[in-house]
């Protein structure tokens, strides 16, 4: 199955037990309340980042392809498809025979708008597990493809200023990550950051 559980009676391999951390916390980034999907995006990042050192890479391959990026997809077509004017704010009980509300923010008032932010979230993470990770990446087969979904999902939140402006100001605060990252990548000899980022302008004529 899509999302299966480990055969916990039998010896688990440290790669498959990353696999089922990975599948879950992808299913769960894509759960209706805004609260889990959070609280699975800040675990993700939590432990990739505090373990991708020791992390093998097949590991890293997984983590990418199957939980991270397909996450990218997921997040655009909920935030696309929510309702941008219906509040959301839950029935705590009556008072006086008159229904009493929890109370939200105008930022978080409608389920478009806490998508937006989950989506504000998983920009923010992509981008620091790239940073972080860059030159481990780099030397994956498939790094080229990541990285270009990656841009593209940095694309696609900044077109999307008409819907949201605060996704797109995070789109632009990632690029500058990216930017940055592609700077330090370009100072290492690495045979792959040759292929992927351009060469450095020659020298000034004398």
């Amino acid at each position: 199955p899509r999302y299966g559980e480990l055969r916990i009676e039998e010896p688990v391999e440290s790669h498959e037990l990353w696999c089922a951390i990975a599948r879950q916390l992808r299913r769960l980034a894509a759960d209706e309340r805004t609260e889990v999907r959070t609280c699975s995006l800040h675990t993700l990042t939590s432990i990739l980042t505090s373990h991708g050192a020791q992390l093998s890479g097949s590991t890293w391959d997984y983590a990418l392809f199957r939980a991270l990026l397909p996450m990218m997809r997921e997040v655009c077509e909920a935030a696309a498809a929510a309702c941008a004017t219906q509040q959301v704010a839950k029935p705590l009980g009556k008072e006086g025979g008159v229904p009493v509300l929890m109370l939200l923010h105008h930022s978080r008032d409608t389920a478009s708008k806490q998508w937006d932010e989950t989506w504000v979230l998983l920009l923010h993470s992509s981008t620091r597990l790239f940073r972080a990770f860059l030159p481990t990446l780099m030397a994956r087969p498939r790094f080229s493809k990541a990285w270009a979904r990656l841009l593209a999902f940095c694309r696609t939140s900044l077109l999307a200023a008409r819907r949201s402006v605060e996704v797109s100001k995070a789109a632009i605060h990632a690029l500058v990550h990216e930017l940055l990252c592609s700077t330090v990548a370009l100072k290492t000899p690495r045979r792959a950051s040759s292929s992927l980022l351009p060469p450095p302008p020659p020298p000034p004529p004398r």
